[in-house]
């Protein structure tokens, strides 16, 4: 049994280790372009309380109320859980920005992680280009770990490959700055 903990132990310790070696600070970029229309498909985006009904990683959302700005409680699939969400930018038609809120907004005594997710919708000679970038900060050694697992454009793949699907097509997303 003694062998058994410290097995544990030691396994446990090199795992912290190699978590303390990823990088706490992420950016992923994708993009796709879509056969459907440019305001359309921002009014799709910007309909955060609609997301669930489109997006698989989405379980449910609902609005929190009295908040300086438009506030969203997204119950997150995958492992991640609640996330609240503020609109930080928003340019109509074009850009929406999103980001987690301040612990103290929430009532929590800190978050092991950060992020914002930016989008921009544009019109482009093969389509409306959606590139959706998320900016991450992930304290725990144990969840960088977890987030490479997981892959790190899972959300964002997912995102773009489920909005596609929400207006019939099939998209496969571009990584990067293309």
């Amino acid at each position: 049994m003694k062998k058994l903990i410290i097995l544990i132990v030691l396994v446990a310790g090199g795992l912290w280790l190699y978590g303390r070696k990823l990088p706490a600070d992420l950016e992923t970029r994708s993009s796709v372009t879509l056969v459907a229309r440019a305001d359309t498909v921002f009014q799709t985006i910007r309909k955060i309380g609609n997301n669930p009904l489109w997006w698989s990683e989405l379980k449910s959302v609902r609005q929190v109320p009295g908040r300086r700005r438009e506030t969203w409680e997204q119950n997150m699939g995958g492992g991640i859980g609640l996330v609240t969400i503020e609109i930080t930018q928003l340019v109509d038609g074009q850009i929406m920005t999103t980001q987690t809120t301040g612990a103290e907004e929430d009532g929590e005594t800190g978050p092991d992680w950060t992020g914002s997710w930016n989008f921009r919708v544009t019109n482009t000679a093969a389509g409306t280009r959606v590139t959706m970038t998320e900016t991450l900060h992930i304290e725990p050694p144990f969840l960088r770990i977890w987030m490479k697992v997981r892959g790190r454009y899972r959300t964002v793949d997912t995102y773009l490959t489920s909005l596609a699907g929400q207006f019939g097509e099939i998209a496969t997303p571009q990584h990067g700055d293309r």
